[in-house]
């Protein structure tokens, strides 16, 4: 569930607060009866403001997760709390931007985060190079340190990450190509073997791409692509497992007064994964899945919405041993207050 509320100031201000929470429930008979609840929830607000040459924001959020194991007793609460700041400035065809990150984790520390970046319009307004540096900071999660699975030895993840894309926009249309690269430190990730398997730290990752976006507008259709080349290795040179090298979505979207829709294509390449049974390495065959939507406006704040999922009822594993839903139908309601 989610709830959010956004309110215009004067002289260009606005401020937004959101709230939201989730429960979770795990139950595995394979390991003794093994059972996990959980609720996680988060808090954030944000004041900003959308000038012609300045673009200030500032920020908080705050979340905190509690859950109970059969196999533990009462692990306590995760809390995590942060503050932050950014600024962007247009300063004729530059365009550069700094911001701030402080957070606190009552299990794994404090950290403080930062992120830069520049941009020049090669043509105003048209086309633009932008490069971007950043650091990162997540602690694991109250079910990774503490459930049957989890290691109250983890240590938090650590990243840095750059960034160097050329974009261009039109009057109907934008594309953008990017390159990328981002360094991990202590990555969460889980061993199978030995049964039932943990949660570990690991260690030094690192990952580099392409990525290819667009989109274009024919009257009320939107056509959207984001095509992304990934590599992403472990510090010994095995690739990390259920990162498809090649992924590419194509969506179409129609938004009328009364009526919407749209049709999704989803590509997913190539991808290691352990086998469940005897935990050696396999390569996952690619896949490609087709959805639908549509949505119908009842009235100014009811919209009644529905979708299909894999319309062409294909049989494929996102991961190893576990299979998807085949055709399948959603039907539900939105409301604005």
């Amino acid at each position: 569930a989610r709830a959010e509320l956004t309110q215009i100031f004067s002289d260009g201000w606005e401020g937004s607060l959101a709230a939201a929470a989730f429960s979770r429930k795990r139950f595995d008979t394979t390991q003794g009866a093994d059972s996990y609840a959980g609720l996680f929830w988060r808090a954030e607000g944000e004041v900003r403001r959308e000038g012609k040459s300045r673009r200030p924001r500032f920020g908080f959020t705050y979340s905190q997760e509690t859950g109970n194991s059969n196999q533990l007793n009462d692990p306590g609460p995760i809390r995590s709390g942060g503050i932050y700041a950014q600024e962007e400035f247009s300063l004729g065809r530059w365009e550069l931007v700094a911001g701030t990150r402080a957070e606190t984790n009552n299990i794994y520390g404090s950290a403080l985060t930062y992120r830069v970046g520049s941009g020049y319009w090669l043509q105003p307004e048209t086309l633009a190079l932008r490069a971007h540096y950043a650091t990162g900071f997540k602690g694991p999660s109250l079910y990774q340190t503490y459930s049957a699975f989890g290691s109250a030895d983890l240590n938090p993840e650590r990243s840095r990450g750059a960034e160097l894309s050329l974009a261009w926009q039109g009057e109907n249309a934008r594309a953008e190509a990017a390159i990328f690269y981002q360094g991990f430190r202590e990555l969460v990730d889980f061993a199978p073997n030995p049964s039932p398997g943990r949660f570990y730290n690991l260690g030094r990752v690192a990952t580099k791409g392409m990525e290819l976006s667009g989109e274009h507008s024919f009257g009320p259709v939107l056509m959207q692509n984001a095509f992304t080349w990934l590599s992403a290795r472990e510090a010994g040179g095995n690739p990390l497992l259920r990162r498809p090298e090649i992924t590419n979505n194509l969506r179409f979207s129609y938004v009328g007064a009364t009526w919407g829709g749209g049709l999704d294509l989803r590509f997913n390449g190539r991808r290691y994964d352990l086998n469940p049974v005897d935990y050696t390495r396999e390569r996952l065959a690619s896949f490609f899945v087709v959805g639908a939507r549509a949505s119908y406006r009842a009235s100014s704040v009811w919209k009644i919405t529905g979708r299909a999922e894999n319309l062409l009822n294909r049989r494929y594993q996102e991961t190893s041993g576990f299979g998807t839903p085949p055709l399948s139908f959603y039907l539900g309601a939105e409301t604005e207050l």
